[in-house]
């Protein structure tokens, strides 16, 4: 049996349908769980299909809500635990070695 599967980008998301001919003269298009979508007479109609139920799944979804101020708040909040975590592994190494290297855990960042 002959089974092509279109791998069809959408906007947000990628979904995997099949198609595969159906009895001698049609082809039918089916979903990720086996699912029988539809059978079309031309192979070209089932590609149509399929190209359609994958843009109408992406017409309604919601815009994300992205705050770039936050973002940019957040990122700098990263960037400067990031720089204490690495000043600690520093100093942590630097006296690995010495018998006081136990205050090292007791600091808080």
């Amino acid at each position: 049996m002959n089974i092509h599967k279109l791998h069809l980008p959408c906007k947000r998301m990628v979904k995997k349908l099949k198609i595969q001919k159906y009895g001698s003269r049609n082809w039918s298009v089916y979903d990720n769980s086996g699912n029988l979508i539809c059978v079309t007479v031309y192979k070209k109609g089932a590609v149509e299909v399929v190209k359609r139920l994958l843009d109408a799944g992406t017409d309604n979804l919601p815009q994300p809500n992205i705050n770039l101020d936050e973002i940019t708040k957040l990122h700098k909040e990263l960037k400067a635990i990031n720089q204490k975590f690495t000043n600690m592994v520093r100093q942590f190494k630097a006296t690995e070695n010495t018998p006081h290297k136990a205050v090292l855990y007791n600091q808080t960042l």
